[in-house]
């Protein structure tokens, strides 16, 4: 059995990617240290409040107790009313936030709303794409008016590996060229900074980092969640990995050193300009933004469902 690499101790797991023999303690150590030197890339300021969109799944939990570790945050919890679900999540969300000591920032969907996520179906098959739309701006509107400088999300180094060659696939170089890890704020059109400690931590470790530190989290998947393409993307990735353990972290170094290229391109394709909602105020590149047209269309369809 061969020694950590950082103590000399007798290792527990080994991570192929970067042929590196570790124990446990050295494990959590190593992967705080690669949040924190996101932090830095990302050049976050000391004093800044950022807040965890945390959904109660391994890859948010795990965000939010290592950056707890490093700094001062908050949680944001949408609670999406999807039945037999939602329930799950806001409680496990609670647990953790009170045994970290952590403030959770509750934003109901029913409550605030009058809809659920399941009410997506009644306006586009492609539910995932309604709910990212919501869930997105609502994250932004939560943190704006809370006074949360970034908002932090637990998208990993699987979700972006697969997003960038997908995008890449389907020959959709205006999405590809908007994949970022860190945005700024900005006051003008009320955004608040989007950050991704994670997007060079894979799926697994966020999996085993949980796991060490018996974290709880949700590991059942949103039932009403369908992303054949997504997954096949996935699925393409993982059976490469078995030869390449490192593939996805290439795939991303990779997409750094190409990202001019594809920038360049989408910006002969459409130059995006943003300006602020006439309904609600917050940003947008047309004269309503997705959130303020997704309500409309939900109240719509539920006012036809009314009249019958």
């Amino acid at each position: 059995m061969p020694r950590c690499r950082f103590c000399g101790k007798k290792s527990e797991l080994f991570l192929r990617y970067a042929r590196l023999p570790l124990c446990k303690k050295c494990f959590i150590a190593y992967y705080q240290r690669k949040v924190r030197e996101a932090l830095e890339k990302f050049n976050i300021e000391k004093d800044a409040t950022i807040a965890v969109a945390l959904s109660a799944g391994k890859d948010s939990v795990a965000l939010l107790h290592s950056l707890s570790a490093l700094r001062e945050v908050k949680a944001i919890h949408i609670a999406l009313g999807i039945e037999g679900h939602s329930d799950k999540l806001l409680e496990s969300c609670k647990k953790l936030c009170k045994d970290l000591n952590i403030e959770l920032i509750l934003f109901d969907l029913k409550k605030e709303l009058g809809i659920s996520a399941s009410d997506f179906r009644k306006i586009n098959k492609k539910v995932c794409s309604v709910c990212g739309t919501v869930k997105r701006y609502l994250l932004n509107k939560i943190a704006w008016e809370n006074s949360i400088d970034y908002v932090a999300t637990g998208h990993n180094a699987d979700d972006t590996a697969s997003a960038i060659l997908r995008n890449f696939l389907t020959g959709n170089i205006a999405l590809l060229a908007r994949i970022e890890f860190f945005s700024p704020k900005d006051e003008k059109f009320k955004l608040v900074g989007k950050i991704k400690p994670l997007y060079r931590t894979l799926e697994f470790e966020n999996k085993m980092y949980c796991d060490i530190l018996e974290l709880p989290y949700v590991a059942e998947q949103c039932p009403l969640a369908k992303r054949a393409m997504q997954n096949e993307v996935k699925a393409l990735i993982d059976s490469l990995e078995k030869r390449m353990p490192e593939i996805k972290l290439r795939i991303i170094t990779n997409y750094f050193k190409m990202k001019p290229l594809f920038e360049e391109y989408a910006k002969k394709e459409r130059k995006v300009e943003f300006k602020l909602c006439k309904q609600c105020g917050y940003a947008t590149v047309s004269d309503k933004c997705k959130f303020c047209k997704t309500i409309e269309k939900l109240q719509k369809v539920r006012n036809k469902t009314k009249s019958f």
